[in-house]
């Protein structure tokens, strides 16, 4: 697979300097020292606090943990300082930071952990983690996300936290506690090739069902921040940006760490990730430039009628574009007189490619916007390859400077690239200026409360029930950003599965989100001439139904 040489640009040379991903907090800290990176729940951690805990923690994953350059650490926390912490300790020895959801079901962060190869684990303390010696890991370190948090929320060690201790302990897998790690000496930075060596992997359940990695290298990170500090206007100062988008998806990352980390800004997130009320009132009280979080997270800031409008600075709400409709589009801008930033993602692509401009004059409804700085884009017969012509849907080919180093493993997946292109998969067409116009996601995926889930991942889970012959899961649109997850069952010849059961296996293996809200049986599934399942006759029975 032949990829984009990728270099590190950016408006007048304005990333040049960078040599590292960990320079950039180490270069931050010395014009912010007493600044905060992160306001969380209220509680400011500064570029000053924030780096001496990641050189602390570097040493320790050195020292204690025997992590050198090129290692894998598992991050299994929502946006809090301790990720941030991580995170930069990781960059510092040329590790590879792997972003996890921490509410993983025990079944799902193991198999994560065994497709990955992580050497240490960071994870909090309420997560039900048994990992055994057997599975390559090397540590866990744990964490209470209270320890961070205003006085008034913060909690004292329980005695849950001491048996979850115990109870790892006794796994043969090294373990330690976060705040053990925080007080070694400063050690040397590890020396890293901007472009040939991965920074970050994330990781998501192939269409059938298979784990599979996507590795960013620095510049790839570096030249879509770029990109989105071109589109959305930041000046060269401190901003702010609220979020509560998941850190584990690439563009949720992109926005709630690296932005803000490189510009020197503060990003803003409460203790839970859904407290849009919380999250709103410190919005007001910092004075935020941007709010950022998934279509759901949208409606239910405008539904609730959260107080934004204290946000003198506020420019926009920034969101993806799959979910999100003209109803929540304007509920939105009604209520806040700010509007809703729409971008266009794909992990191949280090996440955002496109946005809605800052200027709201150029905003075209419908549209994603105009690719980022360095993104390249073209639409193509889907039958034949031919260019096609400004305003002809077809298929959606990207390529630039944000294409990653690809996929792990590789195998099976040549066929996602058209020479140094990437094919989405999805449907399109670009008018005379540039603005990108989505008219079908081909894409498998569904948005679970504001998870982004795979149908393949709970299909195969399914499938292997008992009884299963076969199962199709579809996603159908609330109207309020997101998708209830129905899943569609076969039963063996014979054999008697009732939904209770399939229920039960659901919620003991997988997370809640990935858990469907409703089950239905089948006596057998609706075929393409080729065998494939078509969801949308399915989909079409289940709406009828409503």
């Amino acid at each position: 697979m032949e990829m984009v040489e990728s270099t590190v640009t950016g408006e007048e040379g304005w990333l040049g300097g960078i040599r590292s991903i960990y320079s950039i907090l180490h270069d931050a800290e010395s014009h912010n020292t007493s600044f905060p990176i992160i306001i969380y729940h209220g509680k400011h951690v500064t570029y000053h606090s924030l780096l001496s805990m990641a050189d602390s923690m570097a040493e320790t994953l050195r020292k204690k943990f025997s992590v050198k350059k090129g290692d894998r650490i598992g991050i299994a926390l929502p946006l809090s300082p301790q990720f941030m912490v991580t995170f930069f300790a990781a960059m510092k020895i040329g590790a590879v930071a792997v972003p996890m959801d921490h509410l993983l079901t025990t079944w799902e962060m193991e198999n994560v952990i065994h497709f990955t190869g992580i050497k240490v684990l960071v994870a909090v303390y309420t997560a039900d983690i048994t990992v055994k010696q057997e599975s390559g890991i090397s540590g866990i370190i744990l964490t209470r996300l209270q320890e961070f948090l205003p006085f008034e929320k913060a909690v004292s060690v329980t005695a849950g936290q001491i048996a979850k201790s115990v109870k790892l302990a006794t796994t043969g897998v090294t373990t330690a506690w976060f705040s053990e790690m925080i007080f070694e000496p400063r050690g040397e930075e590890e020396q890293v090739d901007l472009e040939a060596d991965p920074a970050v992997m994330f990781v998501f359940p192939s269409i059938d069902g298979d784990l599979r990695g996507i590795t960013y290298s620095g510049s790839n990170l570096l030249n879509s921040i770029a990109g989105m500090r071109e589109n959305l206007r930041i000046p060269k100062r401190r901003f702010r940006i609220a979020s509560s988008t998941p850190v584990f998806s690439p563009s949720g990352f992109q926005l709630s760490v690296m932005l803000p980390a490189v510009l020197g800004g503060t990003v803003i997130c409460a203790y839970e990730r859904n407290d849009y009320e919380r999250l709103a009132r410190l919005c007001s009280l910092f004075d935020c430039d941007y709010v950022c979080g998934m279509p759901n997270d949208i409606y239910s800031m405008a539904d609730e009628n959260v107080p934004l409008q204290g946000s003198k600075s506020l420019k926009g709400a920034l969101c993806p574009s799959y979910l999100m409709n003209d109803g929540i589009r304007s509920m939105f801008q009604e209520k806040f007189k700010v509007p809703v930033l729409e971008y266009y993602d794909v992990p191949e692509m280090t996440g955002i490619t496109h946005m809605q401009p800052a200027d709201r004059n150029q905003i075209r409804q419908g549209s994603v916007g105009r690719p980022l700085r360095g993104v390249t884009q073209k639409i193509v017969d889907e039958a034949t390859g031919e260019d096609l012509e400004h305003g002809k849907v077809g298929l959606l080919l990207l390529g630039g400077n944000q294409i990653t180093r690809g996929y792990f493993p590789a195998e099976g997946t040549e066929g996602n690239f058209s020479g140094n292109m990437l094919k989405t998969g999805d449907m399109a067409r670009i008018d005379e200026d540039g603005y990108l116009y989505v008219t079908d996601y081909h894409r498998e995926f569904l948005i679970s409360r504001d998870v982004i889930v795979s149908p393949g991942e709970i299909e195969k889970f399914l499938s292997q029930v008992e009884g299963v012959s076969e199962a199709a899961v579809i996603g159908l649109d609330t109207g309020q950003g997101d998708q209830k997850i129905v899943a569609v069952v076969v039963p063996a010849s014979g054999k008697d599965v009732s939904i209770d059961r399939l229920r039960e296996a659901c919620e003991s293996r997988l997370s809640k989100e990935k858990v469907p809200a409703e089950f239905y049986l089948r006596d057998s599934m609706p075929k393409s001439i080729s065998g494939r399942t078509l969801k949308r006759i399915l989909i079409e029975e289940q709406t009828l139904k409503k």
